[in-house]
Formats: C-alpha cells, sequence, structure tokens
C-alpha cells in the first residue's frame, strides 16, 4: 500500500514544476522512508534528483517499495488543477495499474492516471568533485540567468577568490553579472581553485523556474566539469539538477 497527503498544493505544484523541465516520463520510487525520483533528460545531458522524506509529508503510509511511472505531460494537466490550498493525496492503486491524484478544496476531485512500464535502470547519482561551493538567494540567480537569456545561448560561470561571474555572449551582445563575496544575498562562498564552466542556458532557464524567490540554492562546480545546483523543500527535502558542461570554443 501506498497513500501519501500534502496539505499544500503550492509545494506540489512546485515539485513537479521542478521535475517537468526535464523529463517526460515521472517514474517515482516509494519507500517507507521516502518518495524519490532520479532522471536523466532525453539527451542525457542532465539530470534531475527528487527527495521528500516522509516527514515532509502530512500522512505517509508505504509498506513496501513501489515504483510509480505516468505521464508527465498527464501529470502536469492534473497538477495545474491543483489551488493553492488545496490537500493533495496521491494513492497506489496496482490491481487498476492506476495512480489516484485526489485534490481537496471547495470540492473533492479525483483523477487518475495509468501507469507506465518502465524497463530502464534508474540512473545513479553522480559523485562530482567541485572547487567551488556558492549558497545565494535562489532570486538572485534568477535574475542572473534572466539576464543572459537577453543576449547568449550559452553561459559562463567563472569564479575566483572575490566573486562568482555569470557571463553571456550571442548574437545580440554580451553581458556580465557579478556577485562579490561580500553581497548580502551570499550566504557562503567557498573556492578552492578558479573555476570556469561554460553551460547550455536553455537548461538553467528551464530549471530557475522551479525556484522561489525565498529559496537557497546551492552551487558546485569546477572548471569543465558538470554543475551541481540544489534547493531544499520544506520538512527537509531537496531537488538537485546536474548538468553536463559544453566545450568552450576559444
Amino acid at each position: 500500500m501506498f497513500n501519501a497527503v500534502l496539505s499544500s498544493g503550492k509545494l506540489w505544484k512546485q515539485i513537479i514544476d521542478a521535475i517537468s523541465t526535464l523529463i517526460n516520463e515521472a517514474r517515482f520510487v516509494a519507500e517507507p522512508e521516502a518518495l524519490f525520483l532520479r532522471a536523466l533528460d532525453p539527451s542525457k545531458a542532465a539530470m534531475v534528483d527528487l527527495y521528500i522524506p516522509n516527514a515532509s509529508f502530512d500522512e505517509y503510509h508505504c509498506d513496501e517499495r513501489y515504483e510509480i511511472s505516468v505521464s508527465m505531460d498527464d501529470l502536469v494537466k492534473v497538477t495545474k488543477r491543483v489551488q493553492g490550498d488545496d490537500l493533495v493525496q496521491l494513492s497506489l492503486q496496482p490491481e487498476r495499474e492506476r495512480l489516484q491524484i485526489t485534490l481537496v478544496g471547495r470540492a473533492k476531485r479525483v483523477f487518475s492516471l495509468p501507469l507506465l512500464d518502465s524497463t530502464e535502470p534508474i540512473p545513479k547519482k553522480p559523485n562530482l568533485k567541485s572547487t567551488t561551493k556558492i549558497e545565494m538567494n535562489g532570486e538572485l540567480l534568477k535574475q542572473a540567468i534572466r539576464d543572459a537569456q537577453v543576449v547568449a545561448s550559452q553561459v559562463i560561470f567563472e569564479a575566483s577568490e572575490k566573486a562568482f561571474e555569470i557571463k553571456g555572449t550571442g548574437d545580440a551582445g554580451e553581458v556580465s553579472v557579478i556577485v562579490e563575496r561580500e553581497n548580502e544575498a551570499v550566504l557562503s562562498m567557498e573556492i578552492s581553485a578558479p573555476s570556469r564552466a561554460m553551460y547550455a542556458l536553455s537548461y538553467l532557464s528551464d530549471m530557475i523556474k522551479a525556484i522561489s524567490a525565498s529559496d537557497t540554492v546551492r552551487l558546485q562546480f569546477a572548471s569543465e566539469r558538470p554543475l551541481q545546483m540544489d534547493f531544499g523543500l520544506p520538512g527537509g527535502g531537496r531537488i538537485s539538477y546536474i548538468i553536463a558542461p559544453r566545450v568552450e570554443r576559444v
């Protein structure tokens, strides 16, 4: 049996917004301790890793391990019907091969989505070595990425002892966003060696959509190495993204 209840429809929408940017199939794994999802995007250039401990839910019952795969498009359509104050209940119906999603607000609405057969193994999360670790306000990162969108399709993350810089160059011009260590929106900046790496702006633009202005975002990267971006969820949950670097042409 698997049954989970979230009293915050807003939180559920944030979770689905975060994972829907990368994948076509939502393959959740429910275990007694937590609900999680880890998947690669179709090009295998980016990964999303979602972890929600059982304590994050208002109710959580799971007696064994279940893999629950549903269409991401269908899940997004249902989630768009969630109001901010709705209660969201997830129930697995293995005998009918359905995931039941119940929304309780002014009325009780029950959606039933067919389960998909998934044969590919769940990818392992890579163990990345980073020379730069930065914790900063989510709104600051969102505005920097949006600045880069004005002119660029790729962005360069560059970190030195004193500052973190996001740079973009395109046919429309250039942009440079410099975030100094003393910036009040920076909670911590650990740089063991100068770092420089290029990433696709399209991935970053999608990923920041799920970050709220009050979120704290953690960035970890090294020269010509993948970028890991994490932000927390209420109750101890987290969402992590990993993006492969692009080859920088000199």
